[in-house]
Protein backbone atom coordinates (compact mmCIF):
# COMPACT_ATOMS: atom_id res chain seq x y z
CA UNK A 1 0.00 0.00 0.00
CA UNK A 2 1.23 3.50 -1.04
CA UNK A 3 2.46 5.88 1.12
CA UNK A 4 -0.77 8.90 1.91
CA UNK A 5 0.63 11.99 1.79
CA UNK A 6 -1.40 15.56 1.93
CA UNK A 7 -0.46 18.73 1.48
CA UNK A 8 -1.05 21.59 3.22
CA UNK A 9 -1.05 24.93 5.44
CA UNK A 10 -0.56 25.22 9.31
CA UNK A 11 -3.50 26.74 10.70
CA UNK A 12 -3.13 26.24 14.28
CA UNK A 13 -0.76 25.79 16.82
CA UNK A 14 -2.15 23.82 19.72
CA UNK A 15 0.16 23.05 22.33
CA UNK A 16 3.88 22.49 22.74
CA UNK A 17 5.80 20.18 24.44
CA UNK A 18 9.66 19.18 24.80
CA UNK A 19 9.81 17.01 21.52
CA UNK A 20 6.34 17.34 20.34
CA UNK A 21 3.89 19.77 18.97
CA UNK A 22 0.12 19.26 18.72
CA UNK A 23 -1.12 21.48 15.74
CA UNK A 24 -3.67 21.79 12.78
CA UNK A 25 -3.16 21.29 9.24
CA UNK A 26 -6.24 22.74 7.34
CA UNK A 27 -8.11 22.09 10.69
CA UNK A 28 -7.22 18.50 10.84
CA UNK A 29 -5.16 17.32 14.21
CA UNK A 30 -1.89 16.90 13.58
CA UNK A 31 1.75 16.16 15.52
CA UNK A 32 4.83 16.87 14.82
CA UNK A 33 8.19 16.82 16.61
CA UNK A 34 10.33 19.42 15.79
CA UNK A 35 13.63 17.11 16.35
CA UNK A 36 13.48 15.13 13.00
CA UNK A 37 11.23 17.90 11.26
CA UNK A 38 12.67 21.42 12.25
CA UNK A 39 10.26 24.13 14.04
CA UNK A 40 7.10 24.48 12.33
CA UNK A 41 5.03 27.57 12.88
CA UNK A 42 1.76 29.33 12.06
CA UNK A 43 1.10 29.42 8.09
CA UNK A 44 4.01 27.46 7.32
CA UNK A 45 3.55 24.60 4.07
CA UNK A 46 4.15 21.18 5.24
CA UNK A 47 3.33 17.45 4.08
CA UNK A 48 1.79 15.77 6.55
CA UNK A 49 1.20 11.63 6.45
CA UNK A 50 -2.36 10.78 6.79
CA UNK A 51 -2.42 6.96 6.29
CA UNK A 52 -2.62 5.63 10.00
CA UNK A 53 -6.21 8.00 10.30
CA UNK A 54 -7.33 6.82 6.86
CA UNK A 55 -6.69 3.39 7.63
CA UNK A 56 -7.84 3.94 11.63
CA UNK A 57 -4.90 2.48 13.34
CA UNK A 58 -5.48 3.66 16.74
CA UNK A 59 -2.83 6.55 16.17
CA UNK A 60 -5.14 8.79 17.95
CA UNK A 61 -6.66 10.65 15.09
CA UNK A 62 -3.66 12.60 14.81
CA UNK A 63 -2.20 12.92 11.37
CA UNK A 64 1.68 13.40 11.51
CA UNK A 65 4.38 16.25 10.19
CA UNK A 66 6.18 14.87 7.55
CA UNK A 67 8.33 17.62 6.14
CA UNK A 68 7.98 21.30 6.30
CA UNK A 69 8.18 22.52 2.95
CA UNK A 70 8.58 26.38 4.66
CA UNK A 71 11.65 25.77 7.00
CA UNK A 72 13.31 23.76 3.35
CA UNK A 73 13.90 20.24 3.33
Amino acid sequence: MPLSLRRGTVTALVERHEGLVRLEVDGAPCVAYPGLTGPVALGDEVVVNVQARELELGSGGFDVLYVNLTRGL
